[in-house]
C-alpha cells in the first residue's frame, strides 16, 4: 500500500503512452483492456520507464439507441504533449 510523504520527490515525470480498448460482450457485460509506459527520470539522471497492463469487465446500463456491440478505443503516443512536469501523490489527492 502506498503511504503518503510530504517530501518533494527528486524523480520527474518524463513522458509516457497507452492504449485502452473495451467492448460490450453480452448485454449489459462490458470487456476492457489496457496496456502503457510511464517514462521518468530518476534523480542520477537516468531514464526509468514502468510498464503496466490491466484487464477488467463491468456491467452497466447504456442508450437504447447505441449499436450492441460499440468498442471504444483510446490510445496515446509519447510525443504528445504534457501539462504537467511532476507527478507526485499530493497532487492526485491534494494532501
Amino acid at each position: 500500500m502506498f503511504t503518503a510523504r510530504k517530501k518533494k520527490s527528486d524523480w520527474t515525470f518524463k513522458t509516457s503512452s497507452g492504449a485502452s480498448a473495451g467492448v460490450s460482450v453480452y448485454k449489459f457485460v462490458s470487456a476492457s483492456g489496457s496496456r502503457g509506459t510511464l517514462v521518468f527520470t530518476s534523480p542520477d539522471g537516468a531514464i526509468v520507464e514502468f510498464q503496466y497492463a490491466s484487464l477488467g469487465a463491468g456491467v452497466g446500463i447504456g442508450l437504447k439507441r447505441m449499436p450492441k456491440r460499440m468498442p471504444s478505443v483510446s490510445w496515446s503516443t509519447e510525443d504528445f504533449s504534457s501539462a504537467r512536469n511532476n507527478l507526485s501523490v499530493e497532487h492526485i489527492f491534494r494532501i
